[in-house]
């Protein structure tokens, strides 16, 4: 049913794999402050005091956060860090904000 019409199938999306893209996206878009003002406020109610990668998962939340924080641990095997365009000094440089605690080097 989800296959092309080449197929002989109906052609019609996979309507999970949809949704859950379009929530990735937007929880990207959280984490690479693409939109500041859903950043913020996102920030301000669900992790003030920690990044995205460690926002707790057991306060009250709404849908919306619910789903993102779904998909987070596959976005989190899914993103790559390019902190500069390599010619930076990590150790004389300040702490990069957006850095995943699970990550190794």
């Amino acid at each position: 049913m989800c296959q092309n019409k080449d197929n002989d199938s109906l052609g019609i999306r996979n309507l999970h794999l949809v949704n859950k893209s379009l929530i990735m996206n937007v929880a990207y878009n959280i984490v690479t402050n693409k939109n500041p003002f859903l950043s913020a406020v996102i920030r301000a109610k669900y992790y003030t005091n920690s990044s995205f990668w460690i926002a707790p998962s057991s306060t009250t939340k709404s849908a919306f956060w619910s789903s993102i924080l779904q998909v987070r641990k596959e976005l989190s095997n899914n993103v790559h860090l390019q902190l500069h365009d390599g010619n930076s000094l990590i150790w004389s440089s300040p702490g990069f904000p957006y850095v995943n605690p699970s990550m190794t080097i």
